[in-house]
């Protein structure tokens, strides 16, 4: 069912379209067709007689809805694996009619192809068999169980066929045999079966001959049953079935299963019926049980349908061979190329009348091979001209009518199937080789097509096949050939338009005007006009217009390679005469410059230096006042320049003045862009730098006051701290010495009053003895500890560091970890965050040490931020609390951790790298991490001016690098490389 063109009037239906649902309803009982997802589109008269629904009911609907659920979903879903791939399925179903009654079908399902191969309709050919079906219900043996059902392709159905088939082959056997099992009512029944039976049942023995059949084989094949018992089972087969019917029956003699196939058997008119065949075998019986089921039908349906599917894809071929961009030969061979293929043609040729012809003489009409495609040798078989009296082409010349008729390599005539017989040329016979056919001699038919447009003939397409055409092929070549005439005749006349000059010209005319640049447009416009006069040389120069002295410049030339260039400018007063005619706006015609009796002889002298022989001026002035010129020119010969040439050449010229006009106004408009944006860009600039000086000032004012604050409060702490230090140690001193008073008292006094003893027990003096040094040794460590972090603050703020000097790098590290101290360490539901060092062997490093203080601060920050956030993100591993780690349902995090490891690179660099493994950054936020004002967190969370800083810092202050690697869950890893020492 191909997507065929509709005939113009609305409506109607075309005519091959009328074909095909002919054939459908004249070939088959119930007919259905379906869209690729089994909506139903259409269904005859006989469909809606047997289901009971109306076509309204059905329409839009798919199958199911007279599904009766008797057929298992694997069942279906094989019918849709095999349709879907493009193959033809077969099988019977049963469906339930609407007013709830069960019928079966014989139903066979044809694919309709699209061009890609890809099927887009389904066409559903079914016989109603429901009687036939209750007849073999009738007619199974009453001792058994067995069903027989229909030979058919179905993988589905094919299994409980064979065991049917066998039951009832065995039991004809055993009825041959007279061992028959069972009660004389089931043997009466089988005999009955056996011989009323529509199918063709025989036995047949291993030596090949049939030992007996049924009567249908004699309604079927119409020979008696003795003609078949006295020949071999293979004597009926056609000979190029043989093969493969012997190589089935073969595997029956050395095991015993049931086979299916297919061949032709020879009928008794020597005509051949398809026959679908179960068979099964007794090894030590030594015979073969048979079922065979006529297909000819079937087979034919299908094959029509088949070859519908076929033509509909070559007119596919064609019509996209035709719509495809080439010369008209390119398109007509695709074409011939296309019906060789799908028709299997021996040979496709395209003649088209010569356009030299006069009209009105049909009987003088020459044709030209156009494109030819096949095996054949185009010269013998496909000649390039056909006079108009040749006998078979002749014959569609004067009728106007296809010709179809068979050749034959010993007449000389033939009959056209009009009632004449005439003789054709003996080249049209092809000489195919004995080996291509596998005889001496072949059928060979010709078929011609007359090519008409408007009942005008524009050519014949020809071709020869083995095999007459049937009707639907000759209705699918008339399609064909309709389209070709279209095409040739839209191709003459696209061939008539290009040819006329005054197209080309007004398309270089809008070329010209298209175009903004005006080199452009003066180099397109000299070229395009020299090629289209076709004319040596083709200038186009400027006339500036100067007091008293005009200068002329040529700018565009496009001639031959053998003369001379005559660009650059032109002196005054040696183009005078020339400049004074632009500037006057005349036309400067010369046809022949030695017979120009009215041309100035300073013109003819200037003509005459440049080599002109004739030649063509013609001026233009722009809107702004701009002079300029066309001068096309010949230097070899005369030029005759008709007014028509002159006329459509003033006309791109008046064009071209425009487009000069319109390039001008544009270089103006862009330079004018141009400074705008240049000047925009400077204020940007401006901007930018205004934005990053504002952040600079407010992180150094920040930094500042937390330096300052910091070394105040290290000052602060400080004084203190120095009077307990220093006190320290007297104390302890002192409090030594009253320890050794009282022990020396204890050894003069071992015997203290009873009062004495009393408060000795109760101030519990040996413990006091033995725990007041400990208390003043913790006050010891607890003051330097105080003394370690003022030092570390002092450190961190380092005011006193404006310039570079060598500083440890680690220590700077270390500062800014016993600072942020507060944020790493563990508390309540917090678990803290681990810090890893890894320390590489570093020497001093000269640089900022406060500024770079401040980057390991933002850094560090941001990490401890990132892990933060993981942190609430999963609120407190809540589900985990309670549970251990093997429990499935909790799922432990990684503890959050920031390491940071310092290497030496190539003796003079220094990379700081400080990793996290929090939530990690996208790949579209790194490259703004640096921006300023740029930030991730929150609203109030975060200013955007922390990395921004640190990265002036350390690119622009020191000048390093810093870079960021992260991934989504993956956390992220600063770069810090810095040299040793600032390089000169």
């Amino acid at each position: 069912m191909s997507k065929r063109p509709l005939v113009e009037k609305s409506g109607q239906v075309s005519h091959q379209e009328l074909v095909d649902i002919k054939l459908a309803i004249d070939e088959t009982a119930v007919v259905s067709i379906t869209d690729f997802i089994g909506k139903i589109q259409y269904v005859n008269d006989k469909f809606c007689e047997i289901s009971k629904y109306s076509r309204e009911e059905l329409q839009k609907v798919d199958h199911r809805l007279i599904n009766s659920g008797y057929h298992p979903p694997e069942f279906f879903k094989q019918m849709w694996g095999t349709i879907r791939r493009g193959k033809v399925w077969k099988g019977e179903i049963r469906n339930r009619a609407k007013d709830g009654k069960v019928y079966w079908m014989d139903t066979t399902i044809v694919p309709i192809l699209q061009t890609q191969g890809k099927p887009y309709q389904y066409v559903s050919i079914c016989k109603d068999i429901t009687e036939h079906k209750q007849a073999e219900e009738e007619h199974i043996c009453l001792g058994t169980n067995t069903r027989l059902d229909l030979p058919s392709e179905d993988r589905h159905t094919s299994r409980s066929r064979s065991n049917t088939n066998k039951g009832l082959l065995q039991s004809e056997a055993n009825m041959s045999r007279s061992h028959l099992s069972g009660s004389d009512n089931s043997f009466r029944e089988a005999q009955r079966f056996f011989r009323f039976s529509p199918e063709m049942l025989c036995i047949v023995g291993f030596d090949g001959y049939f030992k007996t059949v049924n009567p249908a084989f004699e309604k079927i094949l119409s020979y008696a049953p003795e003609e078949l018992l006295a020949k071999s089972f293979l004597d009926f087969v056609h000979p190029e079935d043989k093969a493969l019917t012997l190589a089935q029956l073969q595997k029956l003699s050395t095991q015993a299963s049931t086979i299916q196939f297919e061949n032709r058997y020879r009928c008794q008119d020597g005509s051949y019926t398809w026959l679908a065949w179960s068979a099964s075998s007794v090894i030590e019986d030594g015979v073969m049980y048979a079922i065979a089921r006529d297909i000819t039908e079937s087979k034919r349906v299908k094959a029509t349908l088949l070859e519908r599917s076929r033509d509909s894809t070559l007119e596919a071929d064609v019509g996209a061979a035709l719509s495809k961009s080439g010369t008209l030969p390119e398109s007509l061979k695709r074409c011939t190329e296309a019906i060789v293929k799908h028709l299997d043609a021996i040979g496709v040729g395209i003649w088209t009348v010569d356009p030299s012809t006069a009209p009105g003489t049909t009987d003088l009409l020459s044709l030209n091979l156009q494109a030819s495609a096949g095996h054949l040798i185009p010269t013998e078989t496909f000649p390039y001209h056909l006079p108009p009296d040749h006998s078979l082409i002749g014959e569609i010349l004067q009728t106007r009518q296809p010709v179809s008729t068979q050749l034959s390599s010993t007449s000389k005539h033939v009959s056209t199937g009009t009632g004449k017989v005439i003789s054709y040329s003996p080249f049209l016979i092809p000489r195919l080789p004995k080996t291509a056919v596998g005889v001496s001699t072949q059928k060979i038919f010709f078929t011609g097509y007359p090519l008409i447009i408007q009942a005008r003939l524009v050519g014949i397409i020809g071709l020869l096949t083995h095999q007459p055409l049937s009707e639907v092929v000759q209705g699918v070549l008339g399609w064909v050939a309709n389209a070709i005439a279209l095409a040739i005749d839209h191709a003459w006349a696209r061939e008539e338009l290009l040819s006329r000059r005054e197209a080309l010209l007004f398309r270089l005319a809008s070329q010209i005007r298209n175009s903004l640049d005006l080199d452009t447009i003066l180099g397109t416009a000299v070229t395009e006009i020299r090629s289209l006069l076709n004319v040596d040389g083709c200038h186009f120069l400027w006339c500036w217009s100067e007091p008293n002295r005009p200068c002329l410049s040529v700018t565009h030339e496009a001639c031959d390679p053998g003369l001379p260039s005559l660009l650059g400018e032109r002196p005054s007063p040696y183009l005078t005469p020339l400049a004074e005619t632009i500037r006057n706006l005349e036309t400067l015609k010369i046809e022949n410059l030695t017979e120009a009796s009215n041309l100035d002889p300073e013109m003819r002298s200037i003509l005459s230096d440049w080599g002109i022989t004739s030649g063509l001026l013609l001026p233009l002035k722009t809107h702004t006042g701009q002079l300029g010129a066309i001068i096309c020119s010949h230097y070899d010969s005369p030029r005759l320049w008709s007014d028509h040439e002159v006329e459509l050449l003033q006309a791109v010229v008046d064009q071209l003045a425009i487009a000069i006009e319109h390039a001008e106004l544009f270089a103006k408009t862009r330079a004018a862009v141009l400074a705008a944006q240049t000047q925009a860009q400077h204020l940007e600039m401006a901007l930018e730098e205004l934005k990053q000086a504002e952040s600079r000032l407010i992180q150094t004012e920040k930094m500042s006051s937390l330096g300052q604050m910091v070394a105040g409060i290290a000052h602060e702490i400080n004084n203190p701290v120095n009077f307990i230090t220093g006190n320290l140690s007297h104390a302890t001193n002192y409090i030594q010495d009253l320890l050794d008073l009282v022990e020396r008292y204890q050894q003069h006094y071992p015997k203290p009053t009873p009062e004495l003893q009393e408060y000795i027990e109760d101030i519990d003096l040996e413990f006091l003895i033995d725990d007041l040094p400990k208390i003043l040794t913790s006050m010891q460590m607890g003051a330097d500890r105080i003394h370690e972090i003022v030092i570390s603050l002092r450190n961190f703020s380092r005011l006193d560091e404006a310039e570079m000097k060598p500083v440890n790098i680690h220590d700077g590290i270390d500062n800014t970890l016993l600072i942020l101290q507060s944020r790493l360490k563990a508390s309540g539901n917090n678990p803290g965050i681990a810090i890893i060092k890894d320390y590489g062997n570093l020497p001093l490093v000269e640089c900022y040490a406060g500024q770079l203080n401040q980057v390991f601060m933002n850094i560090i920050s941001n990490a401890i931020d990132a892990l933060e956030t993981e942190r609430l993100r999963q609120p407190e591993n809540s589900l985990c609390q309670g549970k251990s780690e093997s429990d499935s349902s909790c799922t432990p995090t990684l503890s959050p951790t920031i390491w940071i490891h310092t290497e030496l690179l190539d003796s003079h660099q220094v990379v700081i790298r400080i990793r996290d493994n929090g939530l990690g950054i996208p790949e579209n936020t790194i490259g703004s991490l640096f921006d300023p004002f740029f930030t991730t967190k929150p609203v109030g969370k975060g200013t955007g001016l922390g990395l921004s800083i640190s990265y002036q810092i350390v690119v622009e202050k020191h000048g390093g690098s810093l870079k960021c690697l992260s991934e989504p869950g993956q956390g992220a890893e600063f770069w810090i490389e810095i040299p040793i020492a600032p390089q000169l």
